[in-house]
């Protein structure tokens, strides 16, 4: 049986990154700004400085939630 959760837990952090950059692209490509939770250690995630990158090469608006919760409220 084929499990890919099981299968992911094998794989290096970094090689997951390179399997969902394509997905994730494509998310990325939809939406206008970012928002990143800055819960304990997103700022050491590879995933977020590739969006952060991303977004800021197009001129996006990139925050962290901290700092704009209020527009939500």
């Amino acid at each position: 049986m084929f499990a890919p959760s099981l299968e992911l837990q094998k794989t290096e952090k970094a090689n997951i990154g390179k399997l969902w950059a394509p997905v994730d692209a494509v998310f990325l490509d939809m939406m206008q700004e970012l928002i990143i939770l800055d819960l304990e250690g997103w700022d050491k995630s590879a995933g977020i400085q590739r969006e952060i990158e991303f977004y800021k090469a197009r001129g996006q608006r990139v925050s962290l939630w901290s700092d704009v919760e209020s527009e939500f409220a």
